[in-house]
């Protein structure tokens, strides 16, 4: 175990000073790199070693034509930003993409490797948004704009208008080429200077939805519950709480819904008796898939704990003791194709009342 963390230590350290200078540097200390003399990037590279932002290896080489992965240039983004990077939980730089997330400088789910290359366009995408700058739109005028993804071009269109990036002499872009170290020493520097011009722009958290990448939009889940409204003793129906999703309609029609009460089975079925046979029940499972055009065409809840004079004798609320400050647990399931995703439900400080002011 001790040779593991020697080892992880020894590589973090690594990474780190290739992304930061761990030593202080003196004003007008002239930094030194054995490949960048006649770089066409020295004077970036040169800057940003200044300001502490990114760091040579310990070979002394700065490396300007390797590739930069997204969570290396993320952590440069914050830099340059001035935005105070979390502490790291999981991976080495789970702390900086949980940052970048919070700050809306990258969005939930829109990189789905953090350890992998970025592109160009992606690296204009996260220095607009590092900027508080919005994507401007329409097309740009480079010769392969109808290349370029939809998700990056407006970003693309207004880092050109900044300033921060230009194309190719051929007049390309080249979006998904793999962005090199030289390459983000440049526009962070262009960055840093926007920013210096604008006095410092400070930047807030302010998060972005979630990327959809399987067709599942993350669910707007409400609990209503009753048991602060007017009570009338004459009222037909006694509701106690119903749980809704509020942006059904963002499903696709072939999307299913699942809910399952977690800590009481009992409310995950019920009989009820029948209206036109007497003494017959019928026998309901809370927990079966629902398809989305039902939930969508009434805006009914997915879960409903009520009563009502012919729901009087469901059995799991005459044998199910409802209680003042009992604490309900759910899980709801959605499905689209052969990906399930579940998401929790909690109800605190339950009240339990008669009636309620119904409709």
């Amino acid at each position: 175990m001790k040779r593991f963390l020697l080892i992880a230590l020894s590589i973090f350290l690594i990474i780190s000073m290739s992304i930061g200078s761990l030593a202080e540097k003196a004003p007008g200390e002239t930094i030194q790199f054995s490949d960048i003399s006649n770089h066409w990037a020295k004077e970036f590279i040169v800057t940003l070693t200044q300001k502490e932002i990114i760091g040579g290896y310990p070979d002394g080489t700065f490396k300007p034509n390797n590739n930069i992965k997204v969570s290396e240039f993320t952590i440069l983004v914050l830099k340059t930003a001035g935005i105070p990077i979390n502490q790291s939980t999981g991976a080495w730089y789970q702390g900086a993409i949980d940052t970048a997330i919070e700050y809306g400088i990258i969005a939930k789910g829109e990189f789905n490797d953090y350890e992998r290359n970025i592109n160009r366009g992606e690296m204009a995408r996260m220095i607009v948004r590092g900027l508080g700058e919005q994507a401007s739109t329409g097309e740009t005028n480079f010769a392969d704009n109808g290349q370029i993804p939809s998700d990056v071009k407006e970003f693309v269109k207004k880092a050109v208008e900044l300033g921060i990036i230009g194309g190719y002499p051929d007049n390309s872009f080249k979006s998904a080429g793999n962005a090199t170290r030289a390459e983000a020493t440049v526009v962070l520097t262009k960055m840093m200077d926007i920013r210096k011009e604008g006095g410092n722009i400070v930047i807030t958290p302010n998060p972005l939805p979630p990327v959809v990448t399987d067709g599942i939009p993350e669910p707007d889940i409400e609990v209503v519950t009753y048991w602060d409204t007017d009570i009338e003793e004459n009222l037909w129906e006694t509701k106690h709480f119903e749980i809704y999703i509020r942006n059904i309609d963002d499903y696709s029609a072939d999307t299913q819904f699942r809910i399952v009460c977690t800590n009481y089975e009992e409310l995950n079925s019920f009989e009820q008796p029948s209206w036109a046979v007497e003494g017959k029940w019928y026998y309901h499972d809370n927990t079966v898939w629902i398809d989305q055009p039902k939930l969508a065409e009434y805006k009914a809840p997915i879960y409903e704990l009520s009563r009502s004079p012919y729901f009087i004798a469901r059995k799991y609320i005459n044998t199910f003791k409802l209680k003042d400050g009992m604490t309900f647990e759910f899980k709801v399931y959605i499905k689209k194709g052969k990906v399930t995703k579940e998401y929790p439900v909690k109800i605190d400080n339950f009240k339990y009342i008669e009636r309620k002011k119904g409709y």
